[in-house]
């Protein structure tokens, strides 16, 4: 409500509400809602499924009803714990798509064809990076890293799943960044299609992979595995989008570069197995470390990518 006055005080209200004005508006925000709720669907069908699919699982298994009711919620809630810390590259990335969408919007408006590939690779390039990074690291030692928060026994349960989701949510940002480029080029249409489409496959996946598995760890990884599948899904369509509508994506030797640096990041959690809390944080910064020294091995990252930091630093002081 505050928000709401002080933009209405620093704007003011419209002098001259035009109809002619109106309508496109009103229907690009039609179409952008439309998405929005099929893109949070595509967040909570996992659990959505998990509740209802285990819980006729127990019933077929001879429980009761409310039995199964109470068993069903101790799936979810060991799913649950996965996913708050799978969802991290996604949460850290959001704010991607705020700075991101007005400038597409200006670049299409400008008929900035160049301009707007332009900010359609480094987007998605650091994008990629950055929730790679963190995707990996969560994924490299999964049970130790589940203990830190929550008790030993949501850690026994979900580390298998914690792998296949944080990796999946790595492609989720690449898919929601993705969209939030194509809406604001005004492909509203590409990017319902896409998640009415994806939402489906997910449905469709869960269903068969859940009643599959026994409850516990295998009916978790069951659900992220599903889950991080049709994010992976998600990622490539709207890469064929993007790519098909405004001529560029995440450069094909980044992602390259980023899976190879995720495998020796995986490779060196395995190896290094630290349970204890203090040696599981030092490991995660050892991983996260790693990850990116084989960026800069690679040449992925290199002299102009941190004078382009620099840069960013030195016009925060001078601001």
């Amino acid at each position: 409500v505050v928000i709401l006055i002080v933009a209405v005080w620093w704007v003011g209200w419209p002098r001259e509400a035009k109809p002619e004005a109106l309508r496109p508006m009103m229907a690009f925000l039609g179409s952008l809602g439309l998405y929005l709720f099929l893109f949070n669907g595509l967040t909570s069908a996992d659990t959505f499924f998990l509740k209802r699919l285990s819980a006729e699982w127990f019933l077929h298994h001879g429980a009761t009803f409310d039995v199964a009711a109470t068993l069903s919620d101790e799936q979810v809630g060991g799913y649950r714990a996965v996913q708050n810390l799978a969802r991290l590259p996604y949460q850290l990335m959001i704010a991607a798509t705020f700075v991101v969408f007005p400038l597409i919007s200006r670049a299409t408006f400008l008929k900035d064809v160049e301009r707007r590939r332009s900010y359609v690779r480094t987007t998605l390039r650091y994008s990629l990076i950055v929730a790679g990074a963190m995707g990996t690291v969560l994924a490299a030692n999964p049970g130790p890293v589940l203990d830190l928060p929550y008790t030993s026994d949501y850690a026994a349960q979900g580390a298998a799943a914690l792998i296949p989701l944080a990796l999946g949510h790595v492609a989720f940002v690449i898919f929601a960044v993705g969209g939030t480029i194509l809406n604001a080029a005004g492909r509203t249409r590409d990017t319902i299609v896409l998640t009415g489409v994806l939402l489906a496959v997910l449905a469709g996946s869960l269903y068969v992979a859940i009643p599959m598995s026994a409850p516990g760890s295998d009916m978790l990884l069951a659900c992220g595995s599903a889950t991080g599948g049709a994010m992976l899904l998600g990622a490539l369509g709207v890469g064929v989008l993007l790519y098909r509508r405004l001529g560029a994506f995440v450069p094909w030797l980044t992602a390259v570069r980023v899976v190879l640096a995720a495998g020796v990041t995986l490779f060196v959690g395995r190896v290094i197995p630290a349970t204890r809390p203090l040696a599981t944080l030092a490991e995660l910064a050892v991983c996260g470390l790693i990850f990116l020294a084989a960026l800069v091995a690679s040449g992925e990252l290199g002299k102009a990518d941190l004078a382009a930091i620099a840069s960013i630093g030195r016009k925060k002081r001078a601001a």
